[in-house]
C-alpha cells in the first residue's frame, strides 16, 4: 500500500492565515482561495455549530477575508451543497502534483491522509482571535482510500458518461483544469479495507487529537514532525518522497523526528503488506470523531 500525506488548505501564500481550531477542539480546514472558482467559503459544509464562518474569517484576517471568498473545494470529503446524484468523496489533482502521484504509482487500494496548517482560536471581547501563545501545528483532518482513478484531463467525455455528477466538480468546471492533460480525480472506494466504517472509504476528522498532530509537541515551528518509528525506512528502502535526504530524519526511541518539506503537496511512502502501520492507521481512522 502507498500512503500519501496530502497538504491541503490555507497556507502562507494562499489565504495567509492558519485554519482555526475552535475552543472545543473542532477543526475547520479552510480550502485555498482561487479567483476562478464559483464556490464561496460560506457554501462549504463545515461543522461550525453556532459559529458564523463570515464573522470568523473576517475577524481572523483583520477584515481582509470573509465568507464570500472564492475557494477551491477540494478534497470533497463531505457532500457539497450542489452535489449531484451519485456523488462520491474524491480528490482532484493536476499539474506537477498529479504527475508526482502518477510517477509514484498511486492508485486503487492506496490511502490519502490530508493535513493542513492549524492554530487555536478564542472569542475575545466578542471577536475571534488566535489564542496568544498557541502553537502553529500541522494536523491531519481527513482521509480517503482510493477505489478508482479517473483521467479527467485526457478522457473527460468518458469520465462524465460513467460519473455524471463530476459536472459539478471544480476539476471539471474550471477551464484551466479541463485543459490540463494531467488533471486526475481519485474517488473513494465503496468501503474501507482498513477499518469497519459505514459508507464510502473517506471522511473528515472533527476534532484535534494528539494522534492527528504531525508537528512535534515542543517544536519551534510546524514543519518539525514527530512520527511513529515505522515511517523511517529500512536501509535500501525508499523514504517518504521529497524526504529522501537521511539528514532530515532523526531516530528518537520508538519514534522519529522529520524536518518536513516546506513546499510540495503530495508526499508518498510505500508500505509493506503487513506491519505496525496497519494498527496506527486503523486507530487514526476509527478513533475519536
Amino acid at each position: 500500500m502507498k500512503l500519501v500525506l496530502s497538504r491541503k488548505g490555507f497556507d502562507a501564500r494562499n489565504g495567509g492565515i492558519p485554519s482555526p481550531i475552535l475552543p472545543d477542539g473542532t477543526l475547520l480546514p479552510l480550502p485555498i482561495p482561487h479567483r476562478d472558482e464559483t464556490t464561496t467559503l460560506a457554501k462549504i459544509p463545515l461543522p461550525l455549530g453556532p459559529v458564523r464562518v463570515c464573522e470568523l474569517l473576517r475577524d481572523l484576517s483583520a477584515g481582509r477575508l470573509d465568507g464570500e471568498l472564492r475557494v477551491h473545494a477540494d478534497p470533497q470529503l463531505l457532500p457539497p451543497a450542489d452535489a449531484l446524484p451519485g456523488w462520491r468523496p474524491c480528490l482532484g489533482q493536476a499539474a506537477a502534483a498529479a504527475g508526482h502521484l502518477r510517477r509514484q504509482g498511486v492508485g486503487p487500494g492506496d490511502l490519502f491522509l490530508f493535513f493542513g496548517w492549524f492554530r487555536d482560536v478564542e472569542l475575545r471581547r466578542g471577536r475571534w482571535a488566535y489564542r496568544p501563545g498557541a502553537p502553529h501545528r500541522h494536523l491531519i483532518f481527513g482521509w480517503l482510500e482510493v477505489g478508482e482513478v479517473l483521467p479527467l484531463g485526457r478522457e473527460s467525455g468518458r469520465c462524465l458518461e460513467t460519473h455524471p455528477w463530476l459536472a459539478a466538480h471544480p476539476h471539471h468546471q474550471r477551464a484551466d483544469l479541463r485543459a490540463d492533460p494531467h488533471n486526475t480525480l481519485y474517488l473513494a472506494a465503496p468501503g474501507s479495507q482498513l477499518v469497519a466504517v459505514p459508507g464510502p472509504a473517506a471522511g473528515r476528522f472533527r476534532r484535534a487529537t494528539p494522534q492527528r498532530q504531525l508537528t512535534a509537541p515542543d517544536a519551534a515551528g510546524r514543519s518539525l514532525w514527530r512520527l511513529p518509528g515505522w515511517w523511517l525506512p529500512e536501509p535500501g528502502s525508499p523514504a517518504l518522497s521529497y524526504h529522501r535526504d537521511p539528514g532530515l530524519w532523526q531516530r528518537q526511541g520508538d519514534q522519529v523526528l522529520l524536518r518536513s518539506a516546506r513546499i510540495g503537496q503530495e508526499f508518498v511512502i510505500d508500505l509493506p503488506a503487513q506491519g505496525p502501520h496497519h494498527d496506527w492507521l486503523a486507530a487514526l481512522i476509527a478513533g475519536e470523531p
